[in-house]
């Protein structure tokens, strides 16, 4: 089993007395983008305080790390995953989709995609774009392709499981638009599998 990040966010909880803390949301899956539990994450928090803190993931793939609370902290909290331990497996770095993400974002992703691809998954990222994201009832997905390639969108829940295929064919060079009507999705996390040519991202969506 090969395990990798397949996502981070980066948060702030109040608390009373004008007290602030972080929170880290981990979440692994393993080589079939399946969840893995029992996954103990260790990650380091920077920025507004720095700790390290280990944890370990529920039956979600997900873990949450927390720093101690701060009164009136400045700045923004980030968290890199330094490490993921479970017995009989394997954490690869390299495919980790993000490493290190702040409260503005992923700060930091793999080039797995590039490895093998004639397209540069730093270039893959920035011609996908998704929006609104959380979604209402529609989600609409962006493409701005230089040269014609075969495009294809899928949209998978948190356990892996497929559930449409938004996309699958041979587009022309341009600006394109795939609208996904998502009233049918119960409110939480699914992730948008996005393969253009042989370079393939995958995305957070987050439905009402």
């Amino acid at each position: 089993v090969i395990m990798h990040v397949e996502d981070i966010v980066v948060a702030r909880v109040s608390l009373n007395g004008n007290r602030v803390r972080g929170e880290a949301l981990v979440t692994i899956l393993n080589d079939s983008n399946a969840p893995v539990a029992d996954a103990s994450v260790s990650g380091t928090f920077t920025g507004t305080s720095t700790s390290e803190e280990s944890g370990t993931t529920d039956a979600n793939g997900q873990v949450s790390l927390s720093t101690r609370a701060l009164k009136n902290p400045q700045g923004e909290w980030c968290f890199e995953v330094t490490d993921v331990n479970l017995a009989g497996a394997t954490y690869d770095a390299s495919s980790n989709l993000v490493t290190i993400a702040c409260e503005s974002g992923p700060v930091a992703a793999s080039s797995r995609s590039a490895n093998n691809s004639a397209l540069p998954f730093e270039l893959l990222e920035s011609i996908v774009k998704i929006y609104p994201n959380p979604a209402g009832n529609i989600v609409n997905i962006s493409l701005q392709l230089s040269e014609a390639a075969p495009a294809r969108v899928e949209i998978y829940s948190i356990a892996g499981e497929r559930i449409s295929v938004l996309n699958n064919e041979e587009m022309p060079a341009g600006s394109h638009l795939i609208q996904y009507r998502t009233s049918a999705l119960n409110s939480g996390m699914y992730f948008l599998h996005i393969k253009v040519g042989d370079a393939t991202q995958k995305l957070k969506l987050i439905k009402h």
